[in-house]
């Protein structure tokens, strides 16, 4: 994962950033509110030296100077004596400090040295004002023990109480500041680990990129997800308008070897395949190509309710089976160039009818005067994809973003290969194109639509009027003749 990633992967989760930062702030808040309190008393002790004995063992005639001088110097050496174990244990047995331990009560003690002086400052820390007198008072007096003690009488040494503990101004507790700059970072840095494993652990492929590292395949389109149309809107969306023209383009390039026939499928149900087939076909037509969608998906067929065609008319099942001619089954939209080849009756043999020779017909048929989109089912769920991608001329991949694993993907387009298909590219769905995604598919993309496609929940379009089926009287000789006007 590069730096790009990281800085995507934040851009994507700034809500769950956000909000691990404010859950951080008010747990910091709450620590600095809530948390223990500690108080901290200092009291001063006199280190005295005895000037008489000083002075007959170093310098007769300035026996104080001395003194003074030694003393001041027993004062730094008093310092690790207050700090002990030894005077901590001394300080709980005087004053019965139950459950305390000398290493805990050694810690909150500190001494210091004051310059130039014979005295030493003794800070103890505890959870109540008294008890922070009571202890560092007594450490001074527990000090003078084991000071004395350890000098022996060649130097007698005492430690004196000067000025007994005083407290100080408010008691201790953590910094706010300091709490809360703690709790935001803390906030944020558990928030962006825990999106980090999330993206690690997660499969799903949510962008170009994850397309690109499962399939060696180009990425057609990339259509947006719409709020508006999500929220039932029957409004044309121009960015979703933009990405169907450049589809259009990408796909034509695609197909300029390959052929004029080509089999739209996904990996799995509901990731907006049939409703992609159809935009695309639309836009295609306004471009003034000849366009024949077919209903190749004859287990749960979904054009015919998204055109508002009856779909208990013929169809291809029909075609197939020999029993209507294409011109029979052949339905034209009110849109110029684009006709329809509905599913019609669903038959018990639909592996069987897409994989016969009428069908290798009717689309060399089709494409000799057309462009052909041959709408699919799931290469996941049967081999009709299969079969249908083997007999035209390329296979498009539906991906719903953040919905289709990259497994599912990679086992959809070898399913599809293995049969014989050929991988056009991929044409990605619900891409959110703030950078957030989504997850839920667009699958709207027919102007006036009158149905659900493949989990269609509204439409998309500039406005033109549904697709309906015109008057079949007088129709011309010609699969694709111009009839009513139309070009």
């Amino acid at each position: 994962m590069t730096l790009e990633d990281l800085l995507l992967l934040a851009k994507r989760s700034w809500r769950i950033l956000c909000a691990g930062i404010v859950v951080g702030a008010l747990l910091a808040a709450g620590a600095a509110l809530l948390g223990p309190r500690s108080y901290t008393a200092a009291s001063i002790a006199y280190v005295k030296v005895d000037a008489s004995i000083a002075a007959a063992q170093d310098n007769p005639t300035s026996y104080q100077l001395v003194a003074s001088q030694l003393a001041e110097r027993k004062a730094k050496s008093l310092l690790p004596v207050i700090t002990s174990e030894t005077v901590a244990q001394g300080v709980i047995d005087s004053l019965g400090l139950a459950g305390t331990t000398p290493t805990d009560l050694a810690e909150s003690i500190k001494a210091k040295h004051v310059a130039g002086a014979d005295t030493v400052v003794v800070e103890a820390t505890a959870d109540s004002p008294e008890r922070a007198r009571r202890i560092a008072d007594e450490t001074v007096r527990q000090s003078h023990r084991e000071f004395t003690a350890l000098n022996g009488d060649d130097i007698p040494v005492g430690v004196e109480l000067m000025t007994s503990a005083e407290l100080r101004a408010a008691p201790r507790s953590p910094s706010i500041i300091m709490l809360l700059g703690a709790g935001l970072l803390g906030g944020l840095i558990a928030a962006y680990l825990g999106v980090l494993v999330v993206e690690v652990l997660n499969k799903r492929v949510r962008g170009a990129s994850e397309a690109l590292a499962v399939l060696d395949s180009p990425v057609l389109g990339s259509l947006p997800h719409s709020d508006r149309i999500r929220n039932g809107a029957d409004a044309s969306d121009p960015a979703i308008e933009e990405e169907l023209r450049k589809l259009r383009t990408n796909f034509i390039r695609a197909t300029a070897t390959a052929g004029r026939s080509a089999v739209i499928s996904s990996a799995l149900r509901g990731e907006g395949r049939s409703t992609i087939a159809v935009g695309l076909a639309r836009v295609l037509a306004l471009s003034g190509h000849r366009v024949v969608l077919v209903e190749g998906d004859l287990r749960a067929p979904s054009l015919a309710s998204v055109l508002g065609i009856d779909g208990r008319r013929a169809g291809l099942a029909q075609v197939l089976a020999g029993a209507v001619a294409v011109e029979d089954a052949l339905v034209r939209t009110s849109m110029p160039g684009l006709s329809v080849i509905p599913a019609g009756a669903l038959p018990g043999n639909p592996s069987e009818l897409l994989g016969s020779s009428r069908m290798t017909e009717l689309l060399e048929s089709l494409s000799a005067e057309a462009i052909v989109l041959i709408d699919s089912p799931p290469s996941s769920q049967a081999t009709d994809a299969a079969v249908l991608a083997a007999q035209a001329d390329g296979a498009l991949l539906v991906v719903s973003t953040g919905t289709t694993t990259s497994a599912q993907l990679r086992q959809a387009a070898q399913a599809l290969e293995q049969g014989g298909g050929r991988i056009l590219g991929v044409v990605l769905n619900a891409v959110n194109k703030r950078g957030f995604l989504d997850g839920g598919p667009v699958d709207t993309l027919i102007p006036g639509g009158a149905g659900r496609a493949d989990g269609a929940r509204g439409a998309i379009g500039a406005g033109a009027p549904a697709p309906a089926i015109p008057s079949r009287d007088g129709a011309p000789a010609g699969l694709l003749s111009d009839r009513s006007g139309e070009s």
